[in-house]
């Protein structure tokens, strides 16, 4: 997952976003997710972009909605009880941030976050892939 900050959207390309899409929010984020690409042009020209230094998450011409991507997230999500092996000298975070969203840590799932600048945990419902909470913890 990463977070796109609207200032990285470049406003010609967000004129090919999916019409919910277009309007960037001005109170918090929104989730979205990429479609996979048309052909091996698209492909390409999206690899050299990134190469460039354009992020491919703020391709809004790839993005689609978070609903339509919700099978795909799961699939890549992975088990919060992992999460507890591989940083066990962060157990105490973990655990509290599990505790933060309401949930047992088995309706749960976890995916890595890139942020600007530094990368964190983010907690996932494990049957919607609803965000449900945040971890300063790079799981990558």
């Amino acid at each position: 997952m990463s977070v796109v900050h609207a200032i990285d959207v470049d406003a010609d390309l967000l004129i090919r976003a999916p019409v919910s899409l277009q309007k960037l929010p001005v109170t918090g984020p929104t989730p979205i997710a990429l479609r996979p690409f048309k052909d091996a042009a698209e492909k390409f020209d999206s690899t050299m972009a990134a190469l460039s230094g354009a992020p491919l998450a703020a391709r809004s011409d790839l993005w689609q909605s978070y609903a339509d991507s919700i099978s795909d997230v799961l699939k890549e999500a992975k088990p919060i009880e992992e999460l507890r092996t591989r940083f066990a000298n962060h157990i105490v975070l973990i655990d509290h941030g599990i505790e933060d969203t309401g949930k047992p840590a088995t309706q749960l799932r976890y995916l890595p976050l890139v942020g600007r600048d530094n990368a964190w945990t983010v907690l996932l419902d494990a049957t919607t892939a609803e965000p449900l909470g945040f971890l300063p913890l790079d799981s990558f």
